[in-house]
């Protein structure tokens, strides 16, 4: 009898032992999931392809026509809002870096391989480490005197923003962004915020149509 119960209870015992570790994957995304970018056409109104992420439950982000203002909030979302573990967030900064350089489906395929490489994504992350930490160095060498990286000059509803070197690696706003376009990017929303609020104010000569065309042309310039 107590043999049998000692065999039963070892055999208890190792199978709780060997299922413990699948609880939690490489890569867990916290309490989100699905972090990857779509690049299509139609999107809010656009009549350009544009990027958004898949899952807007997690991810409420609006169209961006460069990858980087989509893939920085991605990553940020992971961190914050999501609490995804560290090999999910160090994919997500990899994901961005493979997506750098890149356009269209072929930017959305890179960062989406990137981000759902799952315990794969733990190898790549030491090599893309050092990289995401150097990049604001060097990036940042032109605006170390207070250089505005945004060149864009629309005026409608005011000039955009500022974009210089800091933080993480840029800063807008107040906000600090890791890639260069995703700060482009926030700079332009920024301006076409106020273009749109000035329009809907009254008053004004210009309309929110004409607020759309000038922010196309400001990431279109990114």
């Amino acid at each position: 009898m107590y043999a049998k119960s000692f065999i039963l209870a070892t055999i208890l015992s190792a199978s709780l032992v060997d299922a413990a570790p699948l609880t939690r994957r490489a890569g867990d995304f916290g309490s989100c999931s699905d972090p990857t970018i779509k690049f299509a056409n139609g999107l809010d109104g656009r009549n350009e392809p544009a990027f958004a992420p898949n899952n807007a439950a997690n991810f409420n982000h609006g169209s961006a026509l460069n990858i980087g203002v989509i893939a920085n909030f991605i990553c940020g979302q992971l961190q914050s809002s999501c609490k995804a573990d560290a090999t999910a967030n160090t994919a997500c900064a990899a994901a961005e870096k493979a997506a750098t350089g890149k356009t269209g489906q072929a930017a959305a395929d890179a960062f989406n391989s990137a981000i759902t490489g799952g315990a794969s994504a733990s190898a790549a992350a030491p090599a893309a480490a050092a990289p995401a930490a150097s990049s604001p160095a060097a990036a940042g060498a032109p605006a170390a005197s207070g250089g505005n990286l945004q060149t864009f000059t629309g005026t409608l509803g005011g000039l955009p923003p500022p974009v210089t070197a800091g933080g993480k690696g840029f800063i807008v706003d107040g906000s600090e962004f890791i890639q260069e376009g995703g700060a482009l990017g926030r700079s332009c929303d920024v301006q076409h915020n106020a273009c749109s609020n000035a329009a809907n104010g009254g008053g004004s000569t210009f309309n929110v149509s004409a607020c759309d065309t000038q922010n196309n042309a400001c990431h279109a310039a990114i």
